[in-house]
């Protein structure tokens, strides 16, 4: 297959939002990343659920290594990549045409050649299922980010209690998971944010939920983050969660992708 042929679900264009000039990403129907287009911007960061991601590094000093489940064309990565200095950044994803689609039209050459990736090995990319990924490999890491999506739909395999045991082990002991999980309602009443949260509070011993919707912001989607973590965080913008009952296992993954949150 070549790369024409693996872009036949993608939408590439250029729009302008709020006076900026941004490309977009449209795979599977819904908006998967986007980039600034202007100069002295392509490493930014564009979605307010991605400041979030990166509140980690307030809370843990020494991150050398971090995963990212879920490329996203690479925008967390490139911002990542190109504000902290020595960090490794793996990345892991399914989808065999995401590094080149990024390379020719989201400037991830450009971030290569001005932080030399091709030498020093600071970005790494594995074209891998990250189930598989979390699974087999050996490395621990001091933070994990969960950003795949199919589509508008979550990665259920990645909220599952199994995959939550892998996260777990993947961590290091001051380890964070952070996850980028959809607005379905605009209330903390959410079912799937319940339903997750008591997933992964029988693995983890700390779980927060933050909203990710701003105001005026250049994407004001409707998200929300969760942190799992081993240890304590001071996150003073928890939002309280309704109750569950359900735990999501492997055997759900199926069901969950059709189900009306």
């Amino acid at each position: 297959m070549n790369y024409e042929d693996e872009l036949e679900d993608v939408i590439i264009y250029e729009e302008e939002v709020k006076g900026h000039p941004i490309k977009m990403y449209f795979m599977g129907g819904g908006l998967q990343s986007a980039s600034f287009v202007e100069e002295g911007k392509h490493f930014d960061l564009l979605f307010p659920y991605m400041e979030h991601f990166h509140r980690v590094f307030s809370w843990k000093k020494e991150i050398k290594k971090v995963l990212l489940l879920g490329t996203g064309v690479y925008t967390f990565p490139k911002y990542l990549i190109s504000h902290h200095e020595d960090l490794v950044v793996e990345v892991v994803d399914i989808d065999p045409s995401v590094e080149e689609t990024a390379r020719r039209y989201f400037y991830l050459d450009e971030l290569e050649t001005k932080y030399n990736l091709k030498e020093n090995k600071r970005l790494q990319t594995h074209i891998i299922d990250a189930r598989s990924y979390l699974k087999y490999t050996l490395e621990v890491y001091d933070a994990i980010f969960d950003d795949a999506f199919i589509g508008q739909v979550p990665a259920f395999s990645l909220l599952t209690i199994e995959a939550a045991k892998l996260v777990y082990e993947k961590l290091k002991e001051d380890g964070i998971y952070v996850v980028n999980l959809p607005g379905y309602e605009d209330s903390t009443e959410s079912k799937l944010l319940a339903e997750v949260n008591n997933t992964f509070q029988q693995v983890f011993p700390y779980v927060y939920f933050v909203s990710a919707t701003v105001e005026n912001h250049i994407f004001s989607t409707s998200n929300y983050v969760m942190f799992a973590s081993k240890k304590e965080l001071d996150v003073k913008d928890a939002i309280v969660v309704e109750k569950s009952e359900v735990i999501y296992y492997d055997r759900d993954i199926e069901r969950l992708k059709n189900e009306d949150f």
